[in-house]
């Protein structure tokens, strides 16, 4: 079952960096998601910027997220990173920390927790 995270702080990021970009205020991300990403992050040893978090259906549908989005459930985040380094270890270090859905983008990567057939599924954008 899953654990909302309740707006305190984690180890490296805020509330408000989860929070869905319309401004309606919504955040409902997954304990475990914030969990994993801050192991995550702490393995990277670099900052991560936080581009889009939990997602309101009105935000995903104008961001042109599926309609089954990871964003909807709490469940993924896109971090903004264009260094091809920095690139290479997030989704080295994401795969091992059991990221299972990666969308890798010109300026972002796409992590994903949503449950799937596969062991990981991995895409471009």
């Amino acid at each position: 079952m899953s654990r909302i995270w309740q707006g305190e702080n984690s180890k490296f990021f805020t509330f408000s960096e989860f929070t869905c970009k319309c401004g309606c205020g919504l955040c409902r991300m997954d304990r475990n998601f914030i969990d994993k990403i801050n192991t995550l992050r702490e393995s990277c040893n670099f900052p991560f910027i936080i581009t889009s978090g939990f997602r309101c259906p009105d935000c995903n549908e104008k961001a042109g997220g599926a309609v089954n989005s990871g964003h909807l459930l709490g469940l993924a985040a896109d971090i903004l990173i264009t260094d091809d380094l920095k690139r290479g270890m997030l989704i080295k270090n994401a795969i091992y920390f059991g990221f299972q859905r990666i969308g890798i983008a010109k300026n972002f990567i796409h992590l994903d927790l949503k449950p799937t057939e596969n062991e990981i599924t991995i895409w471009t954008y």
